[in-house]
């Protein structure tokens, strides 16, 4: 084996790994590697959106979906993230002002 076979040996290697053992990237989706947390995240070429899951075959048929999916976990992980930072004293006011934007529930304390 030469260099070159090795190369692409590793590189399908490194693929399969990224895309959940799968051989190859969907089509209309690349694979991209976040250079700070060393993982793997999925981009769709028709809505621009990223996601850190590899696309589904739902995703792959409805990418306006996908990204909406994408969108709603992100806004949620964010709220899940204030809220945390809100139990924290200094960080009451700024949760106050997150659930009166968003009309939610305050946090239960326990």
């Amino acid at each position: 084996m030469d260099n070159n076979e090795a190369d692409a040996a590793d590189a399908a290697a490194v693929l399969r790994e990224m895309t959940g053992g799968k051989a190859t990237m969907p089509s209309g989706w690349k694979c991209i590697m976040h250079a700070k947390k060393n993982k793997a995240y999925y981009v769709c070429e028709e809505t621009n959106h990223s996601q850190w899951e590899f696309p589904t075959e739902e995703d792959i048929k409805n990418p306006t979906l996908a990204m909406k999916k994408a969108l709603d976990k992100a806004a949620k992980e964010r709220l899940d993230t204030a809220r945390e930072a809100a139990r924290k004293p200094k960080s009451k006011f700024m949760l106050t002002i997150l659930l009166y934007i968003q009309n939610l529930p305050w946090p239960k304390t326990h």
